[in-house]
């Protein structure tokens, strides 16, 4: 119960990067408490499950809105274009770019990144 009330916190604010302490202090434990339980459920660490579901964000919104990709990282929380393409290309292994153009997906405003 306490690995699912996690999850529907990332899904609620996975975009307002809280740190795992927040999340745990929610919950009403410690971090280290949280990050065990997420060991147990998946094998890993809550700040990789609050990363992955904001990657996978990051990956829905390059696919399907045409917008540059520093409006959309502003979208998804991010106060720095650089970093969110860091960010992204750390967890993806493609830039946000790359990323959209191995998904077919063009955009005039042009994307950069």
């Amino acid at each position: 119960a306490l690995f699912t009330r996690f999850i529907v916190l990332v899904e609620a604010h996975h975009r307002d990067h809280w740190s795992v302490a927040r999340y745990a202090d929610e919950l009403g434990m410690t971090p280290e408490r949280l990050n065990r339980l997420t060991r147990a459920e998946t094998g890993q660490s809550a700040l990789d499950i609050v990363h992955a579901r904001l990657a996978r964000e990051a990956c829905r919104r390059l696919t399907y809105i045409a917008a540059p990709v520093s409006k959309l990282a502003f979208e998804l929380g991010f106060k720095d274009p650089a970093y969110f393409c860091r960010f992204f290309k750390r967890h993806t292994g493609a830039s946000p770019r790359d990323y959209r153009h191995a998904m077919g997906v063009s955009t005039e405003a042009g994307a950069a990144g």
